[in-house]
């Protein structure tokens, strides 16, 4: 079998490393919901909003998003359209995923790419946010590039791995009606 970096192990490295975000995107949402309580009890309780519910929450929201998106991909839960693809052969199938999954790799490297830029200024520079807070600006940002290099990372392996299923003849049943995975 064709096999360039031992893919098993990488995927199931990378299997780790996504339920690992999908933990800290849990306890974000747990931590937003109880942040967002607290907040409007201390705002229509005891007339005293604190300063830094707002802010934690969009920082947590974040969070939530970019690591959720990694532990979503690796479940195979990301929203798919089917009707049109499931009526074709398993190999077409497998080429149109190769090649769809390799234009979001184009444009998640791209996105990846100006997040790392974003995160390097916001650090040398020293940005903070605009609230009383001053939240330096390069910590929520590391979400954004942390979530975004993982799931880059995770194309590059989906894509090898459709590559040496193609190359092999081991075609699965790759793209199954989303109403019917559970």
């Amino acid at each position: 079998m064709v096999n360039f970096f031992n893919l098993r192990i990488v995927g199931h490295i990378f299997k780790r490393l996504a339920g690992a975000a999908g933990s800290v995107a849990g306890i974000c949402i747990v931590a937003t919901c109880v942040m967002t309580t607290y907040g409007v009890a201390m705002r229509y309780g005891f007339n005293k909003p604190p300063i830094f519910v707002e802010e934690f929450a969009g920082y947590l929201l974040l969070v939530t998003v970019f690591l959720g998106m990694v532990y979503t991909f690796e479940r195979g839960e990301h929203i798919r359209i089917t009707i049109l693809t499931q009526r074709l052969p398993k190999t077409v199938q497998m080429y149109l995923e190769a090649i769809t999954l390799s234009l979001g790799l184009v444009l998640i490297l791209l996105l990846t790419k100006w997040a790392w830029i974003l995160w390097l200024y916001n650090f040398r520079v020293g940005v903070t946010s605009l609230t009383s807070l001053h939240v330096p600006l390069w910590i929520p940002v590391t979400a954004l590039v942390v979530g975004l290099s993982l799931f880059a990372a995770q194309l590059v392996l989906a894509i090898g791995q459709r590559i040496i299923q193609l190359g092999t003849g081991t075609i699965p049943n790759c793209t199954q009606d989303d109403s019917t995975r559970r």
